[in-house]
């Protein structure tokens, strides 16, 4: 892939910050991505902007009302609110194989495919390793910190959690605008 360090979207210039993630993307996101030329706002950009229709992602939805997210989200607002939040952030990872594993292990049944991310200048991203989600519940709290402060365990889970902008280079190409197969 060519170096892309600038890009204009919808008749406004962005300065891309140098690395190219990955994303598991929903069918949504693939539509309104090709709508808007590549460029996608986190949902937590879209709630600080029209914090009345109350947006929220598809995991804020259906894993952030249990018990451990409500803590770890408490935790990240109170000690770390610089930190974009689980809830409506975006998540990203940072290799090819990270985000395989990801979506073999989180996403068994799920076609998501893999599109290739480019972080708009001026995003907040949070670096962080899922494996401290996978702890007991006795441990949630300090496990909540040791993530919110981007603790690595000794087998890592990397991911990395994003509020800003983000731009999708292959916006004009399958699987973009293309509804994704059934199972």
């Amino acid at each position: 892939m060519e170096s892309i360090e600038h890009v204009s979207c919808r008749g406004r210039d962005y300065s891309l910050q140098p690395g190219v993630f990955y994303h598991l993307a929903d069918e949504i996101l693939l539509w309104n991505v090709r709508l808007h030329e590549g460029l996608c706002p986190s949902v937590s950009v879209l709630n600080e902007a029209e914090a009345e229709h109350g947006f929220v992602t598809m995991y804020g939805a259906f894993r952030g009302q249990s018990a451990k997210e409500r803590l770890w989200e408490s935790i990240r607002e109170a000690d770390f609110p610089e930190v974009p939040t689980r809830q409506n952030g975006f998540f990203l990872f940072e290799s090819g194989q990270a985000v395989q594993t990801a979506r073999e292990e989180w996403f068994p049944h799920d076609p998501r495919p893999v599109v290739e991310v480019r972080i708009v200048t001026g995003s907040v991203v949070h670096r962080a390793d899922a494996r401290w989600l996978d702890a007991v519940q006795a441990d949630w709290n300090e496990a909540s910190r040791r993530y919110w402060t981007g603790d690595m365990t000794d087998d890592p889970r990397v991911e990395i959690i994003l509020k800003g902008l983000v731009y999708f280079p292959g916006w004009r190409e399958h699987p973009f605008g293309q509804p994704l197969p059934r199972l």
